[in-house]
């Protein structure tokens, strides 16, 4: 009887603000390194003049359904990612990913340009400026440990 090992299909989407003549071809080249079924492909946002964030979304089978692979599959990722300067996500192409209505991210600085936090300090110190809720936000990291 032969054994074929189970295959997972699976979601990837980049999100890049470099601008590539075939805005495809780096995260295709990426999966070629792995054993996987290329399936598709298609852009769910392009670059504006206001807006140079590019979003692309991949589809493809990967060979195993072993969580260890697959973890092995998004650390990889996650280095290519650093060394191209592009954000991967990958998930299990589910039910569970379809119906998703919450993500989350840590955008100060990445996809925003103010840091949230001092935003936030600044409104609370209008609020009640006796509290000086900017000053403590102000205080270093290292502050905290040599205190």
């Amino acid at each position: 009887m032969d054994s074929t090992p189970e295959s997972t299909p699976l979601v990837a989407t980049v999100f890049t603000t470099e601008q590539y003549d075939e805005p495809f071809e780096p995260f295709r080249k990426f999966l070629h390194t792995y054993t996987v079924l290329y399936m598709s492909a298609r852009v769910l946002k392009l670059a504006s003049r206001e807006d140079p964030l590019v979003v692309l979304e991949y589809s493809f089978i990967f060979e195993s359904s072993s969580s260890a692979d697959l973890s092995a599959l998004r650390q990889s990722a996650y280095e290519w990612s650093k060394s191209v300067d592009m954000d991967v996500a990958i998930q299990r192409d589910d039910v569970f990913r379809r119906y998703r209505r919450l993500v989350v991210f840590d955008m100060d600085s990445t996809l925003i340009k103010q840091e949230v936090i001092d935003e936030i300090a600044l409104h609370l110190d209008f609020i009640k400026p006796e509290k000086n809720v900017g000053a403590k936000v102000a205080v270093s990291p290292s502050d905290y440990r040599n205190s």
